[in-house]
């Protein structure tokens, strides 16, 4: 396996901080690259109260864009992902609605319909995980929980994690368990598929069919990577690697500038990866590179 380093860019705090949630099992933390209104947004939730709120900020300087109330009766979002071709919000949560994903207006907050997959669903409700994340890239969408219980050789139990792929029309395509990993974020990505691994503090990248194809130790509090995001929808190519603050000079060869190159060297292309980290209640902004 590829082992790469997460290199941060910039940072910026939670715009809705989180609270303690009793049990812990039912608190949640959600990002998203979408749109919401005529704005490229990061799309955040967190645990807030049991009816939280979405927020939608600049995804390059933190800057609030607009919220939206989450829909009656979805508590405890866990999972967002966005459906570029349907402007659509993916969501999932662990509570009364574990075995369904649901789709939200990225305008208007407004709930467009669900998806039942409870009768082929292999996530294990009872244990308050039963979805903890969820991403797609439009044509496929994937899930992230936990299995049922196993035993394990010597004694004791496991409880891994599980990703589930399925179409769009909720369809079961496969599912692949990840013994170990503890899987609290899950992405699109263009090379496939990115999730967060709190057990080990890792950064994963999986191939199509679920292979591990790299790996990077992960960013901030350990643990504490409650949820992950890929941008796919900027042209990093024409962008810096750190954005400039409004109104100041930008100096060529710098890495505010759009036309230097990024260094270290991201690995395969420029791109920008956000991840939230509960116990640091902040978002951090970076790539992955092979460079140390």
């Amino acid at each position: 396996m590829i082992s790469l380093r997460f290199e941060t860019c910039f940072q910026f705090d939670f715009p809705e901080p989180s609270e303690a949630v009793n049990p812990p099992v039912l608190s949640a933390t959600a990002l998203t690259i979408g749109r919401h209104e005529s704005f490229e947004v990061l799309w955040f939730l967190t645990q807030s109260t049991f009816d939280d709120v979405l927020v939608a900020v600049d995804p390059l300087t933190g800057a609030e864009r607009g919220r939206l109330p989450t829909p009656p009766g979805r508590h405890v979002i866990s999972g967002l992902g966005y459906d570029l071709r349907g402007d659509r919000l993916l969501a999932c949560q662990k509570t009364t609605g574990w075995n369904e994903t649901f789709l939200i207006n990225p305008h208007t907050g407004q709930e467009m319909g669900a998806l039942d997959l409870g009768s082929d669903s292999l996530f294990d409700q009872f244990q308050g995980g039963a979805l903890q994340a969820t991403a797609t890239n439009g044509l496929v969408f994937a899930q992230a929980g936990l299995s049922h219980i196993e035993t394990v050789p010597g004694g004791g139990i496991s409880h891994p994690s599980r990703i589930q792929l399925r179409l769009a029309t909720g369809d079961l395509i496969g599912t692949k368990d990840f013994p170990g990993r503890e899987i609290t974020g899950l992405t699109k990505a263009p090379f496939s598929w990115v999730f967060t691994d709190a057990a080990a503090d890792e950064i994963v990248v999986i191939g199509p069919f679920g292979n591990e194809i790299a790996s990077a130790p992960g960013v901030g509090a350990a643990g504490g990577m409650h949820a992950i995001a890929y941008d796919t929808l900027t042209d990093h190519g024409a962008t810096a690697q750190v954005p400039a603050e409004d109104g100041a000079a930008i100096v060529p060869g710098s890495v505010n500038d759009p036309a230097a190159p990024w260094s270290p060297e991201p690995w395969l292309g420029r791109h920008r990866i956000y991840i939230a980290n509960v116990p640091d209640q902040v978002i951090y902004a970076g790539y992955l590179t092979r460079e140390p």
